[in-house]
């Protein structure tokens, strides 16, 4: 599914139990909705994991960082940002939210860390 708002251009797909949204352009108070929709929209489709690829975002604002955390409350089995631009990823590191936010360079990366991450509470859960 493609959402386009103001600057930004966000694109989903699903990755078996895993949601991918790809982000273009400029993340803020007037095209959070478009990532709002996308979440809302990988939720319905079951996902567990959620995987935003920052790689083409060139700005984010403090509201476009609100969508991205909001989405960690729907996917219970996480999320992850995809190769964030070295701006995205110090906003990251300054904001304090780099646990709710990991970053990773690729997308089996990140994949292979919420997987483990499910592994293990799911032994947790088991002990």
């Amino acid at each position: 599914m493609k959402v386009s708002l103001n600057d930004l251009e966000a694109t989903s797909h699903q990755l078996d139990c895993c949601g991918l949204v790809i982000l273009s352009g400029n993340l803020d108070i007037a095209s959070a909705a478009a990532v709002d929709a996308q979440v809302n929209y990988l939720s319905d489709q079951g996902m567990s994991h959620l995987l935003f690829d920052c790689a083409a975002l060139e700005f984010v604002d403090t509201t476009g960082f609100r969508s991205l955390i909001k989405a960690h409350q729907v996917f219970a089995g996480g999320i992850a940002v995809i190769a964030p631009q070295n701006a995205t990823s110090q906003l990251i590191k300054i904001m304090g939210v780099g646990k709710l936010l990991p970053d990773f360079d690729t997308v089996g990366s990140a994949q292979e860390h919420l997987h483990r991450g499910r592994e293990d509470v799911s032994s947790r859960a088991e002990a």
